[in-house]
């Protein structure tokens, strides 16, 4: 599975590339604010806008770890976790 390459910008409720390409929009049109919920889809937005980035770091801290010798048993447990990321993300 491909996805749009980041980085990615949280402007809002909206998640753009710097070219201005809109990724998604959390907040849906002529909604107002419920108790809050702006600040909860702001949040989102800004989470959604770190996903590129936050998959890569998954990807390299696999990688990291395959690479080390003597690892004990919550290593093993972070490097499967990271692995189960990276395929949530792109399978």
């Amino acid at each position: 599975m491909k996805h749009t390459k980041g980085p990615w910008i949280a402007k809002g409720f909206s998640v753009t590339k710097s070219n201005g390409f809109k990724i998604t929009q959390q907040r849906p049109a002529g909604a107002g604010d419920w108790e809050g919920v702006d600040r909860i889809w702001e949040a989102d937005a800004k989470i959604i806008a770190a996903a590129p980035e936050l998959l890569e770091a998954c990807i390299d801290l696999k990688a990291r770890l395959s690479l080390a010798y003597g690892l004990d048993r919550a290593d093993m447990e972070v490097m499967e976790h990271a692995q189960a990321i990276i395929d949530k993300a792109t399978k």
